[in-house]
């Protein structure tokens, strides 16, 4: 997708990828830092870690049964 065709059959290139690559940096280094604000609002802590499932009265299988795709603020900023 690094080239287009205009009605006169002459080349257009177009840089969008390119420009994505450049921002893609900075947009991560933005998700980096709302996840670290996320993390230092009160209550946070709850959210901070994955969950488990018998600290809270419920067997491995009941949670997972319900709960398809479990996700915490610890394990997305691992990520980033």
């Amino acid at each position: 997708h690094d080239k287009l065709r205009c009605e006169r059959c002459q080349i257009i290139v177009d840089n969008a990828e390119i420009e994505a690559k450049k921002l893609l940096p900075l947009k991560l280094e933005a998700c980096k830092e709302l996840v670290v604000r996320m993390l230092g609002q009160e209550g946070a802590d709850l959210f901070a870690k994955p969950l488990d499932p018998t600290e809270h009265g419920v067997t491995k299988e009941e949670y997972e049964k319900l709960v398809k795709q479990p996700m915490d603020i610890g394990t997305i900023q691992r990520r980033l």
